[in-house]
C-alpha cells in the first residue's frame, strides 16, 4: 500500500512538473497592425487571445448617468487642498537606478513597482535577444504635393524606415524580411501620406519569469 501511495505521489508531482514546463515554454505574442487612421493590437498567450485595440464601445446606461449627474448637482463642491511641490534636487544624480527609485516611491506599492521596473530593465539589458520580432509589411505612400517635394520626402521617409528597422534589429531578434515587405512609394494624387504597418513580437514566459526572479533576488539582497 505504501508503495502504491508513493507511486501516486510521484506521478502527481511528475504531472505538475510537466504542466509547469509546458506553461513556461509558451510564447506571449503581440500582434500590431496600423493602417493610417486605425490600429489593431492583439495579445496572445498560448491559446488565449485578448483584443486590446480597438476597444469595444461600452453601451451607455442612462439610469446610472442620470444618477451621477443628480449626485453632482446635490453634492457640495469642496475646495481641493493644494499639494506642496517638492523642490527638485537638480540634475546631479540622474541615472536609471535613481529614476526607478523615484518612480517606485510615488506608486501605491513601492516595493512591487521597483521589482517590476527592475525586471523590465533586466529583460531589456540581458534578454533582449530572446524577444523575437517579425515585420510583415511596411508600406508608405508619400505625396509631397509636387514632384520635387515628393522625391525629397520619399528619400527622407526611406531613411527613417531604415533607422526603424535597424533599431528593431539591434534590440530584438528580427526574422529575415521577405522580399517586398518594405515599400516606399511616391504618389502624385494629392492624397497625402498613407502608412500601413504590420508586425508581431513574441517571447517565452520562461524568459520573463527569469528576469522577474533575478530582479526580485537583487532587490532582496540590496
Amino acid at each position: 500500500m505504501k508503495g502504491c501511495e508513493s507511486l501516486t505521489v510521484f506521478y502527481i508531482l511528475l504531472c505538475l512538473v510537466l504542466i509547469i514546463a509546458v506553461i513556461l515554454s509558451l510564447y506571449i505574442k503581440l500582434f500590431f497592425e496600423y493602417n493610417s487612421d486605425s490600429a489593431k493590437l492583439l495579445l496572445k498567450i498560448g491559446p488565449v487571445k485578448l483584443k486590446l485595440l480597438p476597444k469595444k464601445e461600452k453601451k451607455s446606461d442612462y439610469r446610472r448617468l442620470a444618477k451621477k449627474l443628480r449626485g453632482k448637482k446635490l453634492s457640495k463642491i469642496t475646495p481641493k487642498k493644494k499639494k506642496k511641490k517638492k523642490k527638485s534636487s537638480g540634475l546631479s544624480d540622474i541615472s536609471l537606478e535613481s529614476f526607478i527609485n523615484d518612480l517606485s516611491e510615488h506608486s501605491k506599492n513601492p516595493e512591487l513597482t521597483r521589482i517590476a521596473l527592475n525586471a523590465i530593465k533586466e529583460f531589456v539589458f540581458n534578454f533582449k535577444n530572446k524577444l523575437h520580432s517579425n515585420i510583415s509589411t511596411i508600406s508608405v505612400h508619400v505625396d509631397g504635393r509636387n514632384a520635387a517635394a515628393t522625391c525629397i520626402q520619399t528619400e527622407l521617409v526611406r531613411q527613417a524606415v531604415a533607422y526603424f528597422v535597424e533599431f528593431i534589429n539591434c534590440n530584438t531578434s528580427l526574422s529575415t524580411l521577405r522580399e517586398g515587405a518594405v515599400q516606399i512609394i511616391p504618389v502624385f494624387d494629392n492624397s497625402g501620406y498613407r502608412l500601413y504597418l504590420k508586425c508581431d513580437f513574441k517571447v517565452r514566459i520562461l524568459h520573463l519569469v527569469t528576469a522577474f526572479l533575478k530582479s526580485a533576488f537583487k532587490s532582496i539582497v540590496k
